[in-house]
């Protein structure tokens, strides 16, 4: 038996499917790209083919069906698939940046998942960055059938789309508190105040930071929603705190950015990036932001961004067009609208260090001065925000 599937924008599932071995799709990604998949689960092979003329047909092996009948596809690069035709970094950079395809028959859902492959080759390294605006890349899009048509002997079978169910009651599952997203903070007063987005704390009921290796519950004091901003509190005192600039960055000045990209899967570790402002305005002509080009990804939001003196000039926020092979925007937000927001909530920073200091003692700073924050909520707040279209909150990849 097998199947032929149309993926486009009307999705459903459906749960009574004849059988678990397809044959073929057509995924509707867009209006100007399409892309045709082929698999035969007896050759174990699946045919990928598109009418862009940006991509070409290949043939990728299949790694493993599962007993859920989902059929994986094994590894492939980028390169395979994306038309040769480019510069030595679009070359250098697809050639390293991996691609996996997956089909769930019971949930007629397609998977497509690409990853950049860990280096430290500073040319592949280079070329991410002029392909993804950062060095890793780690981007999950899943697509639903709208119709099946099941073909057998020649015959054609329509399987109908299902009438719509009544939503499901809520279960206890539902109403479990769980470790939701995480992002990062950092240390403004000797108190244990911690400044840090709005997007990382909305809709937790508990936030939770890492100090000295325990976990420890902050309080959210105040929050400026229009420019992304949250002040919180933790009944600790810390080691090192952040002084805040008096004036705003300059375009060119060299940046730092300290942080918990993706948070704590790649390592637990802090990570820093180097850049330096871009524009001097935000998405949409934001005066309230710059923009740089040093590397942020999901996870760095509410991170400290500072010269060599350790003085904060920005906030770190998330990021836009995060797509492969589409440029990203980052962008923080100004030292100037943080001290604005601070100083009508009663918070003083500390004054600006006036000399550069030692990468040592900038290492230090850092280290102490910087906190990973993570968000509590229930499972079925989770599934409801992640629905929101302008949903920025960096939830862990097992809810996605």
């Amino acid at each position: 038996m097998v199947f032929s599937l149309l993926l486009s924008g009307n999705a459903h599932s459906n749960n009574n499917l004849p059988g678990l071995i397809f044959n073929s799709g057509t995924c509707s990604i867009s209006s100007d790209m399409i892309f045709n998949l082929e698999v035969n689960a007896e050759s174990r092979k699946i045919l990928f083919h598109s009418t862009s003329q940006d991509l070409k047909s290949v043939y990728i092996p299949i790694d493993r069906i599962d007993s859920s009948g989902t059929v994986h596809a094994k590894t492939i690069t980028l390169l395979d698939i994306i038309n040769q035709k480019m510069n030595k970094w679009g070359r250098l950079g697809f050639g390293n940046t991996l691609a996996t395809i997956s089909y769930n028959p019971k949930i007629n859902q397609v998977t497509w998942h690409s990853q950049t492959r860990r280096t430290n080759d500073k040319k592949i390294l280079k070329a991410f960055r002029k392909l993804h605006k950062t060095e890793y890349v780690n981007h999950k899009d899943s697509y639903r059938c709208h119709k099946l048509v099941v073909l057998k002997k020649n015959k054609t079978e329509v399987v109908e789309k299902p009438k719509k169910k009544k939503p499901k009651k809520q279960t206890p599952d539902d109403n479990k508190i769980v470790a939701a997203a995480s992002g990062t903070g950092f240390f403004v007063s000797r108190s244990g105040h911690i400044i840090s987005n709005h997007h990382v704390i909305e809709g937790c009921d508990t936030t939770k930071l890492t100090f000295k290796g325990k976990e420890v519950v902050a309080d959210v004091l105040a929050v400026d929603k229009m420019n992304d901003l949250a002040i919180l509190k933790a009944n600790l005192v810390p080691n090192k705190v952040y002084p805040v600039a008096t004036e705003d960055a300059g375009l060119l000045e060299d940046i730092i950015i300290a942080g918990y990209p993706l948070g704590k899967k790649v390592s637990a570790a802090i990570k820093t990036s180097k850049g330096s402002v871009t524009a001097l305005a935000g998405y949409g002509d934001n005066y309230s932001e710059f923009q740089t080009d040093a590397a942020l990804n999901q996870g760095n939001s509410g991170g400290p961004i500072m010269n060599q003196k350790g003085n904060v000039i920005g906030v770190a926020v998330a990021n836009y067009g995060k797509k492969v092979g589409v440029e990203s925007f980052n962008f923080g937000i100004k030292s100037s609208t943080l001290k604005t927001f601070a100083s009508a909530n009663g918070l003083t920073f500390l004054p600006p260090n006036n000399k550069d200091l030692s990468n040592k003692d900038l290492g230090k700073l850092i280290t102490d001065g910087t906190v990973y924050l993570e968000c509590y909520m229930t499972v079925a707040k989770i599934k409801r925000m992640i629905a929101e279209e302008k949903n920025r909150k960096a939830f862990f990849s097992e809810y996605q």
